[in-house]
């Protein structure tokens, strides 16, 4: 297999969106108070494997997509391999503190906190909303609890930073 699929929760309508389907990046951004817009957060960009103890809930369903990234096995290999990982349980100082390592947590198999400094290097061969089929196997239930319109997206406009439906 020459790459490997991860998710990721991302507000439906945000700036994150936006970037990820747009520009197959892995971003995390906060809003600015002071100059009311996006910017740029030293956080973690949390993803997942499927089969992971981590996948969320029906709940998280509410404002964000299901997105999934494909990785390269070469970026894939990066974060899975323990050399680059700080434990949240043990060696944690805060997630903007660790932006060359990757966080893992002992109670979320699968899960991993990419940094920010690593994300550059990481080849994302694309993004996606995730099908209804696979919500339902991330998440553990039937497609027939899954609702109509869960893929709807919402765009953030940049400009006016106004969330609107497309």
């Amino acid at each position: 297999m020459s790459e490997t699929i991860f998710y990721r929760w991302i507000k439906n309508g945000s700036y994150d969106l936006m970037k990820a389907l747009e520009h197959n990046t892995l971003t995390y951004t906060e809003y600015d108070k002071t100059k009311k817009a996006p910017r740029v957060s030293n956080k973690a960009r949390w993803i997942f494997i499927k089969g992971g103890s981590y996948f969320g809930s029906k709940n998280i369903m509410k404002d964000r997509l299901l997105v999934v990234f494909t990785l390269s096995i070469d970026s894939s290999q990066i974060i899975t391999n323990s050399k680059n990982h700080v434990n949240f349980e043990d060696d944690f100082v805060g997630e903007a503190k660790h932006l060359n390592k990757i966080i893992v947590k002992n109670n979320e198999p699968g899960a991993y906190g990419v940094g920010c400094s690593i994300c550059p290097h990481l080849n994302i061969i694309s993004t996606r909303v995730a099908t209804k089929k696979e919500y339902a196997r991330v998440i553990g239930c039937n497609t027939i609890e899954i609702k109509n319109g869960f893929d709807k997206i919402k765009k953030f406009n940049i400009e006016t930073k106004l969330i609107v439906s497309v």
